[in-house]
């Protein structure tokens, strides 16, 4: 899975640690024409943009997905994160449930 940002459009922008902030910076400029914003990933959150990253336990990657709660997800977005969340739920290390939910997805370890 690519990590980056997520647009409300469902377009990946790819980035990393090292290149977020910039790249944040950049989307808020490109498509806004926000400049010199201090907090531009606060900023992407309240214009719907969904941030995926991941980290590493013991070799596997893990996945961080982050979006503002109380818009939730565009369709768009839903598209793009259902098939990588059925596929990696396991792999999800923050706000699972609460994903799983906005995806309208059950999670396999309930499952009876």
């Amino acid at each position: 899975m690519k990590i980056g940002w997520l647009s409300p459009t469902g377009e990946l922008h790819p980035c990393d640690d090292e290149t977020f902030i910039a790249v944040s910076r950049q989307l808020l400029k490109q498509y806004y024409n926000i400049r010199n914003y201090d907090k531009p990933s606060d900023r992407l959150f309240e214009l719907r943009w969904v941030h995926i990253n991941n980290v590493y336990f013991n070799d596997k990657p893990s996945y961080i997905i982050k979006w503002n709660f109380e818009k939730g997800f565009t369709q768009e977005q839903k598209k793009y994160l259902k098939p990588f969340v059925e596929k990696n739920i396991t792999n999800i290390v923050s706000y699972k449930r609460k994903i799983l939910k906005e995806l309208e997805l059950k999670d396999p370890l309930l499952e009876e």
